[in-house]
């Protein structure tokens, strides 16, 4: 009897850890207006500001920092057709964002959806490998653009700190103190407020697209055809392009800052979807202009250093003075992705900080500046720890994964926030649809009367048969769903890796019931807002699903260390977080 009452203890007692670890925070109803929307965070931004921090916060990694990475060793010319995969991904991927960003209004992105629909832990891990991956992107940008102004002067302060200081890291060549002071400077001016901080971003970004215009202009007097057809198009075959899109899918990232900052939206509603679909459509054009002009100037086995690609070809053509402009348009656009990454990545410690998942004190706001201050010094202390003792190889390899990880948890919440039912408080704000009233199956009377019976009947099995609670048992359809969609994937990937009939047979087979699972939930009714300026993501289950299975094979083809940071990263996370959670005596969420 002893033991059983151990076990029934031990067992109850794990219960109710399940359920602390995953409590949810009570959505808020987000309006037209900034009025209706409490905030310690100063509302001033317009559609314009938006679109500028989007942009601002990954052109400059795009276009100087990614490019010549991912043709040089990775993708080869086929690196335009990368680009377009990543594109097509994150435009998936803002379909679903768009209708938590307008709807909610919170900031935080990610880490604020997925606590309002999943729980909190799963929300932890989205909001804490987030930040690594813009203190990882911020890294990187700093140590372009030192080595870029250091190129100016013949390295002298790369040289300078290898014979004063030496080799202090094991993951680097030398202490790369330009880079590191860089990201002082920038941390000190995002704390003086967010519309300063835009404003001078803005004028950092107008000289970026000059010199891109620059570029342009130099690909069409001294392009050469033959760097297109002297060469295998995809050197690197399609793992290459795969893995290409993978990188760069950090680099379409500008959107996840446009959400970072609703909450200091002036109109939410139409400000976040408007922002967000204009950056990834500017971006597309950009980034496929820059690797155009890039390949035109040189093959891609040429290319002498991928950290300042275009500067080097330049040089390679004997056109020195091309250079300098080539370093301005750096330099000016490094500095703005730096600065923006201090705007938004800041917005989700906060958030964290706010809601006890991490310590408080991330969580405090200044009072004259509105800006989290102590949270953005984090960042900034960070970063510059990170571009001062790793190497931009290191580095850039780590990158993209925690906004993967992060986009597909959003779009698992989206098709769970689809199917619960809502509160009493919120039931006037919602009406329920169905696969049957969209009428995108058939026309056919027959058909849909058949189709109405099967969602009954699911409706009775899934809802009142097996469990009581109709919104427990869709957490566990749901889940269930986003499994066989990871299994899906994986299995794709390892089929085009290891062709093995075997294999093959596993992975349509999985793949099967991942298409009946998203067809099961297609018939079942869905809980959409009544308010027509809400964004509402259209075709779900099966976008949310088809970008689920895209954000997994584009992770599981990232490499070794960005595996290992995630891993790390995520079990250092947990630790804090579960002091955190043993320190919390009283929570707002439920």
């Amino acid at each position: 009897m002893k033991e059983r009452s151990k076990m029934r203890y031990f067992i109850e007692s794990l219960a109710s850890c399940w359920r602390l670890i995953n409590r949810r925070k009570p959505a808020r109803n987000a309006s037209g207006t900034a009025e209706d929307l409490d905030t310690e965070l100063r509302r001033c931004l317009t559609v314009h500001d938006l679109t500028i921090l989007g942009l601002g916060a990954v052109v400059g990694s795009g276009v100087y920092v990614l490019c010549g990475e991912v043709v040089s060793d990775v993708a080869g010319s086929a690196s335009m057709v990368s680009y377009l995969l990543a594109a097509f991904v994150i435009f998936m991927v803002v379909m679903c964002y768009c209708e938590f960003a307008s709807g909610e209004a919170r900031t935080g992105a990610t880490y604020a959806y997925v606590y309002g629909v999943i729980g909190e832990v799963w929300a932890f891990l989205c909001g804490w490998n987030l930040v690594m991956d813009h203190i990882i992107a911020a890294s990187c940008q700093a140590k372009v653009w030192s080595a870029s102004l250091d190129s100016m002067f013949n390295y002298t302060v790369k040289n300078w700190s290898i014979d004063l200081i030496g080799d202090l890291s094991p993951m680097t060549t030398f202490i790369d103190i330009l880079a590191f002071l860089l990201i002082i400077v920038v941390m000190v001016t995002a704390t003086t407020g967010v519309k300063i901080s835009v404003n001078f971003a803005t004028l950092l970004l107008a000289v970026t697209l000059l010199v891109i215009a620059f570029l342009v202009g130099f690909s069409v007097l001294l392009g050469d055809a033959d760097n297109w057809t002297s060469v295998d198009f995809a050197p690197y075959g399609v793992s290459g392009v795969i893995s290409a899109a993978g990188i760069l899918f950090t680099a379409y990232n500008g959107f996840g800052f446009v959400a970072l900052c609703a909450e200091e939206s002036i109109s939410p509603y139409t400000s976040v979807p408007k922002a967000m679909f204009t950056c990834i459509i500017i971006l597309v054009f950009l980034y496929e202009l820059a690797t155009v002009c890039l390949i035109s100037l040189t093959r891609y086995d040429q290319i002498s250093d991928i950290t300042s690609a275009f500067s080097s070809v330049l040089s390679a053509l004997e056109l020195q003075w091309g250079t300098y402009v080539i370093v301005a348009g750096v330099l000016c656009s490094v500095l703005t992705s730096v600065l923006c990454i201090h705007i938004g990545a800041p917005r989700i410690l906060y958030a964290m900080g706010a809601d006890g998942v991490l310590p408080r004190i991330l969580g405090r706001v200044d009072h004259q500046t509105r800006v989290p201050v102590i949270a953005t010094v984090f960042i900034g202390v960070a970063a510059g720890l990170s571009s001062l003792l790793v190497d931009y190889a290191y580095l850039i390899e780590m990158l993209s994964i925690g906004i993967l990880f992060d986009n597909t948890l959003t779009c698992c919440a989206l098709i769970m926030k689809r199917y619960l039912s809502p509160s009493p408080e919120h039931m006037d704000t919602v009406t329920m649809v169905t696969a049957t009233s969209y009428g995108t199956f058939s026309s056919s009377e027959r058909l849909r009367s058949s189709m109405s019976r099967i969602e009954e009947r699911l409706k009775d099995i899934l809802s009142v048969r097996y469990l009581s609670d109709s919104n427990q048992c869709i957490r566990v359809v749901v889940a269930f769903h986003c499994v066989l969609v990871v299994c899906s994937a994986t299995f794709i990937v390892a089929c085009f890796q290891l062709w093995h009939p075997v294999l093959v047979v596993v992975a349509a087979l999985v793949s099967l019931a991942c298409a009946l699972s998203t067809l099961t939930l297609a018939l079942l009714p869905q809980w959409c807002e009544t308010n027509p300026k809400a964004f509402k993501t259209p075709f779900v289950p099966v976008l949310p699903t088809v970008t689920m299975i895209c954000c997994t094979v584009l992770m599981l083809q990232l490499s070794t260390y960005a595996w290992l940071r995630f891993i790390i990263w995520s079990i250092l996370g947990l630790t804090i977080y579960g002091f955190c959670l043993a320190a919390r005596c009283d929570s707002t969420v439920t």
